[in-house]
């Protein structure tokens, strides 16, 4: 690709460059997100609604589905935790 085609495909994706960018620097300054506006959470949070309708539908085990919901909140805190003391050690570096 050319100059020329390369700064078309910069100029078509500038809005996308731009969120990306803003979303880096948001990390660099170890501003996080409200816990509700992660992905993580609303993915923990369909995941959890879904054992539970598995589970009352008898599609899945009920022991099987608190084992599902339960490592899959595990699973966000520990990585919620992490997103949070990695921006505090940025803070205070």
């Amino acid at each position: 690709m050319g100059l020329i085609s390369n700064l078309k495909t910069i100029w078509k994706n500038r809005s996308a460059i731009k969120a990306v960018s803003k979303a880096v620097n948001e990390v660099k300054e170890g501003n996080l997100k409200s816990g509700w506006k992660t992905t993580e959470f609303w993915l923990t949070v369909l995941t959890n609604a879904g054992a539970i309708v598995t589970a009352l539908n008898g599609v899945l085990d009920p022991k099987t589905a608190a084992i599902i919901m339960a490592v899959v909140n595990g699973v966000y805190s520990v990585l919620r935790a992490a997103l949070k003391s990695g921006a505090q050690e940025e803070k205070t570096a």
